[in-house]
């Protein structure tokens, strides 16, 4: 008699193991930069209701018990936004992909164009002038608009009548 209830107690013992056997999900935990995938080495992974958990090796991939109670698993990393996955089926592997915490959504850059500007694929010298540098410091005369162009140098040729002389790239006129 004393076998037969040892039998049935170890046979209960090993069904009660049996239902409520480990199963074990494994993931990879990511990020992209530009159109790359790079993993995430060291990344930390926990249940939601657990904070102890494991953390993903060199390659990014990752193996946790199962825990019946929390259906959420989440990955974080420094300096990532934490990301979470309900887990609803224990065969398939997870994939976390981590985005940037700084990541901006746009930028919008203000910039205004100068009224002149030199070619440098050009090989002789070229200056563009626009509109707008004309209109900058025109007053009475022509000289005074090339005022502030770093290639053409306008000097006074007579003081008394106040007559300027242009000189651009060496040449006068």
């Amino acid at each position: 008699m004393k076998k037969i209830i040892l039998m049935v107690t170890m046979l209960s013992s090993l069904w009660v193991q049996g239902q409520h056997e480990q199963h074990d999900i494994s993931g990879t935990v990511t990020y992209t930069i530009g159109d790359k995938i790079r993993p995430i080495a060291g990344a930390f992974v926990h249940w939601q209701e657990n904070p102890s958990g494991v953390y993903a090796d060199s390659t990014g991939h990752f193996r946790i018990e199962h825990h019946h109670e929390a259906p959420y698993l989440i990955a974080s990393f420094a300096s990532y936004k934490s990301d979470t996955i309900y887990i609803k089926d224990l065969t398939t592997p997870v994939a976390f992909t981590l985005k940037d915490q700084n990541e901006l959504q746009g930028a919008t850059v203000f910039a205004k164009k100068l009224s002149y500007s030199l070619s440098k694929l050009d090989p002789r010298t070229t200056i563009l002038m626009g509109e707008r540098e004309f209109q900058k410091a025109a007053c009475c005369n022509l000289s005074e608009s090339f005022e502030n162009s770093p290639a053409i140098d306008a000097s006074f040729a007579d003081a008394v009548t106040g007559t300027k002389q242009i000189k651009m790239l060496g040449l006068d006129g």
